[in-house]
C-alpha cells in the first residue's frame, strides 16, 4: 500500500509555442524551490487534479489550478494567451507497478473531467507505455465504477475503503479524497487545522475520525465493520422470522384456528420448550386444535358407523353422482397437474430472466462508461467487440460477425437500447410473477375443491352401501362438514410443522450472528490499537521537542483514544497554542502518521507533501528540524515533497549532510517555453 512520485510535467500551449516543466522525483525528501508566484504550488495542486482528487481543494467544479494554466501565461515576453494545457504524472505502487495519468486543464478536444492512463512508464518511456486506458472524475461513479479513476486509484494503492453509514441510515464510501488530507497539505487553507481541507459534501458522521482509522488500519474500524454487518445480518433474519410468522397467521384468516406461544421476533433457541399451540373454537369457545380433533374424530366415527337406509331412487341418484363426482375429481387433478407443472416452467423462466436482468445492468454499466468517456472525448473499450452477442452473452458465428454495412450505434444509442431491453424484460419477469400467483391461487382452490370431492365421494359411497332408508340430508351435510373441518385442521397442522422447520433454520443463523456480535470486545479499541496510537504519541512528542513548541510542553500533549488526533488532558487542542506552534502540531503529526506506516502495518501510502511548510512565521531553527526528520523518509523507502519560497541559501545550510535532493527553480517562473 503505497504511492510514490516519479515524474511530473506541465504543459501549456500557447500562441508562442508550449510552454511547461518536466520534474523528476526521487525516494526520500525532495524539496521544489521558487519565489512566490512563480509557479510551486501549481506543480503541486498539479499533482492533486492529476490524481481526480481536487474535491478536498474546493467543491466548485472548475479546475484548481492558478490561471497560467487555464487561461493566461505571464512570460518574460508578456502575458501569452493558453490556448490548450494539461498535466501528466508518473506514479509507482508499492509493487513496483507504473500508472501514467495525463489530465486536460484547457482543451477543446478533451473534458477536464477525462483522466487517459497508460499501465507504465508512458511519461519517462513512451515506447513502454503499456495499455491506454480512459476514466473519468468528479462525476456520479468515479469511485465505484470500473472507469471511475478513482476507483482505479484505490486498486492501485492496494486500499479497500469501507463502506460506512451515513446520518440517514444510508451506506457512504469513505472516498480517497477525504483521507488524502492526511497525506497532503496545501498552502491556502490546509495550515490551519489537520484535516483542514476535509470534502463536507459525503454526509457522514466523524469523517476525520473515520479517515484516520482507516489510515492507521486501527482493529476498531474493522470491529466496527464487523459490528455493521452483524446487525445488518441480524435485521435481515428478524424480518424474515416476522415475515413467515405474518403469513402464516394470515392463512388462518378464517379458518376459525389461532396460534398461541409464536413470537414475532427471532429467538435465539427454536423450537421453544413451550411450542407454540394451535387453538379452534367455532361455536363452544377456544380448546388445543388436537383436542378439537379428537371430538371430531369421535362424531366423524359415528356418522359412518350409523346405519344409512337407501332406496332404489336414491341408489340411481347416488350412483350417477358418484360416477360424475370421480370423473370431476380425476378433471381437476390433470388441471392442478397441468398447472403445477405451469408453475414450475414459469419460475424457471422468471429466474433466466432474472439473470438476463443482471447482464444488462452489467451491460449498462459498462455503455454508460463508454458514453460518459465519450463525451469527455475520450475512448473506452467494450467487451461487446470479442465475438459475444451483446443480448445473449453467447458466441456469434464469425458469417454473422461479417455483416457490418449498417451503422454502429453509438454508446448513448447502446445505452438506450439497453434501457429499452431492461423494460421490456422487466415487464416479462412481472408479467410471469403475475401468471404464477394466478395460477397458485388456481391450484389452492382445485385443491380445495378436490377435498370436497373427495368428501363427496365418501359420503355417496356410504349412501350406496348403507342399508334401509336414506338419511336426512342433514345427517350427510354434518358427515361432510366434519370431514372438512377435519382436513382443514390438518393442513394447518402440516403448514405449522412447516413453520418450525423455517424458524429453527432461522434461529440457528440469528443465534450465531447474535453470538458473534456479542463476542465483539466491547472496549472501543484494542492492544494493537493502543500501541498504534502509543508510537505516535511517542514520535509526536519527540518531533514537537524538536521543533521548539513554546506554547506548552510536548510531554503535556497526548494521543486522544475518541479522536486519535493531539489532545491535552482529553480536550482537543485549540486557541491554547499560538499559530506557529499550531504550524508545529500538523508538522508533528502528520509525519508521525507516516513515520509509524513503517513500523507497524498500517493504510499509508507512505507519501508526503507540504506546500510551504514553513507558515505563520515558523523560526527557520523549526524548519531545519523539519527537513531533517523528513529526510530520514530516504531510509524507509518513503517520499517527502516539501514546496518552499525559503532563500537558497538557507536551504542549502539546512539539507547539508541529509539524503535530500533540491530543485530550485530560483527567481524565474517554474513554467519555461519547451524545445
Amino acid at each position: 500500500m503505497s504511492l510514490r512520485l516519479r515524474r511530473l510535467r506541465l504543459v501549456a500551449q500557447t500562441d508562442e509555442g508550449p510552454y511547461g516543466v518536466d520534474i523528476p522525483f526521487t525516494d526520500g525528501l525532495v524539496l521544489l524551490r521558487a519565489h512566490n508566484s512563480r509557479g510551486k504550488s501549481t506543480c503541486i495542486q498539479a499533482v492533486v487534479y492529476a490524481l481526480g482528487l481536487e474535491a478536498m481543494l474546493t467543491m466548485r467544479h472548475d479546475v484548481p489550478l492558478p490561471h497560467a494554466m487555464t487561461d493566461r501565461l505571464t512570460s518574460a515576453d508578456g502575458d501569452l494567451k493558453v490556448r490548450e494545457s494539461w498535466v501528466t504524472l508518473e506514479v509507482e505502487n508499492g509493487e513496483g507497478r507504473h500508472l501514467t495519468v495525463q489530465r486536460w486543464a484547457r482543451s477543446d478536444e478533451y473534458d477536464t473531467n477525462l483522466i487517459r492512463t497508460w499501465d507504465g512508464m508512458a511519461l519517462s518511456n513512451p515506447d513502454d507505455g503499456g495499455r491506454q486506458r480512459d476514466t473519468y472524475a468528479r462525476l456520479r461513479g468515479a469511485a465505484r465504477s470500473g472507469a471511475g479513476f478513482l476507483n482505479v486509484l484505490e486498486g492501485f494503492l492496494g486500499w479497500h475503503l469501507p463502506i460506512l453509514t451515513r446520518a440517514d441510515s444510508t451506506p457512504a464510501k469513505l472516498y480517497p479524497e477525504m483521507v488524502f488530507p492526511l497525506f497532503f497539505v496545501e498552502q491556502k487553507r490546509g495550515w490551519s487545522a489537520i484535516q483542514a481541507q476535509m470534502p463536507p459534501y459525503a454526509g457522514m458522521p466523524e469523517p476525520r475520525q473515520r479517515a484516520i482509522e482507516f489510515t492507521l488500519a486501527l482493529d476498531f474500524y474493522e470491529r466496527s465493520r464487523k459490528r455493521r454487518e452483524l446487525q445488518e445480518q441480524i435485521d435481515q433474519l428478524a424480518g424474515d422470522w416476522k415475515r413467515l410468522v405474518g403469513e402464516f397467521r394470515a392463512r388462518l384468516d378464517g379458518t376459525g384456528v389461532r396460534v398461541q406461544g409464536l413470537p414475532d421476533a427471532p429467538q435465539r433457541t427454536w423450537p421453544a420448550d413451550v411450542p407454540p399451540t394451535l387453538l379452534a373454537g367455532e361455536t363452544e369457545g377456544w380448546r388445543s386444535l388436537s383436542q378439537e380433533k379428537a371430538v371430531l374424530e369421535e362424531r366423524s366415527a359415528e356418522l359412518t358407523a350409523a346405519p344409512t337406509p337407501s332406496s332404489d331412487e336414491a341408489a340411481t341418484a347416488a350412483r350417477a353422482k358418484l360416477t360424475s363426482a370421480q370423473e370431476g375429481l380425476a378433471r381437476m387433478f390433470d388441471a392442478a397437474t397441468h398447472l403445477e407443472h405451469e408453475a414450475r416452467d414459469d419460475r424457471a423462466q422468471i429466474e433466466a430472466l432474472l439473470r438476463r436482468l443482471e447482464a444488462i445492468d452489467e451491460d449498462i454499466l459498462q455503455s454508460s462508461d463508454a458514453a460518459t468517456l465519450t463525451k469527455l472525448g475520450g475512448e473506452h473499450e467494450l467487451a461487446v467487440l470479442n465475438g459475444d452477442c451483446p443480448t445473449c452473452h453467447q458466441q456469434v458465428g464469425a458469417s454473422l460477425l461479417a455483416s457490418t454495412d449498417g451503422p454502429a450505434m453509438t454508446a448513448q444509442e447502446n445505452v438506450r437500447y439497453l434501457r429499452e431491453q431492461r423494460g421490456t424484460f422487466e415487464a416479462m419477469i412481472k408479467e410471469a410473477q403475475g401468471s404464477v400467483a394466478a395460477k397458485s391461487a388456481r391450484i389452492d382452490a382445485l385443491r380445495e375443491r378436490m377435498g370436497a370431492a373427495q368428501d363427496d365421494i365418501r359420503s355417496l359411497r356410504a349412501t350406496l352401501t348403507a342399508p334401509g332408508d336414506a338419511p336426512s340430508e342433514a345427517v350427510i351435510a354434518e358427515k361432510i362438514h366434519v370431514r372438512e373441518r377435519l382436513d382443514r385442521y390438518s393442513r394447518i397442522e402440516q403448514s405449522l410443522s412447516g413453520l418450525n422447520v423455517d424458524l429453527e433454520a432461522l434461529s440457528e443463523s440469528y443465534a450465531s450472528a447474535r453470538r458473534e456480535l456479542d463476542d465483539l470486545p466491547a472496549d472501543s479499541l484494542s492492544d494493537a490499537d493502543r500501541f498504534k496510537l502509543s508510537a505516535l504519541q511517542d514520535h509526536l512528542v519527540e518531533q514537537l521537542a524538536a521543533y521548539g513548541l513554546n506554547s506548552l510542553r510536548p510531554d503535556e500533549i497526548s494521543i486522544s483514544n475518541e479522536k486519535y488526533v493531539p489532545s491535552r488532558e482529553g480536550y482537543d487542542l485549540g486557541f491554547d497554542l499560538s499559530a506557529s506552534d499550531n504550524i508545529r502540531i500538523i508538522w508533528a503529526y502528520l509525519l508521525s502518521l507516516l513515520e509509524l506506516g513503517a513500523e507497524t502495518p498500517t493504510n499509508h501510502p507512505g507519501l508526503l507533501m507540504f506546500d510551504e511548510p514553513r507558515q505563520q512565521d515558523a523560526d527557520r531553527v523549526s524548519m531545519a528540524a523539519l527537513i531533517q526528520r523528513a529526510a530520514q523518509s530516504a531510509a524507509r523507502g518513503q517520499q517527502v515533497v516539501f514546496a518552499t519560497s525559503e532563500p537558497r541559501e538557507s536551504l542549502e545550510r539546512m539539507v547539508v549532510g541529509l539524503d535530500s535532493k533540491l530543485l530550485d527553480f530560483g527567481d524565474d517562473f517554474i513554467l519555461k517555453p519547451l524545445s
